[in-house]
């Protein structure tokens, strides 16, 4: 946060209504995207290979099929 650009007297309204409609699964799942050491987007990491083998039969959690995504897509990151 910077006060020079943002206007902090709206912060309290911001954070009020955050995270808006999200679950801690959803905000864990991004974390796990956010540290990926593997190129691409993989699903949700159950944490063992039990788990997921439970989940998706598989040790590791599948990579989304991004090419069934048929509108743009915009990832922005910053520091």
């Amino acid at each position: 946060m910077d006060p020079t650009i943002d206007l902090t007297e709206r912060y309290d309204v911001y954070t009020s209504n955050m995270p808006a409609g999200v679950g801690y699964h959803s905000l864990f799942h991004y974390g796990q995207l956010a540290q990926m050491d593997t190129d691409g987007f993989q699903r949700y990491d159950y944490g063992s290979k039990e788990a997921n083998k439970a989940k998706y039969s598989l040790d590791t959690p599948p990579s989304y099929d991004l090419s069934l995504i048929k509108f743009p897509i915009a990832v922005f990151s910053g520091s």
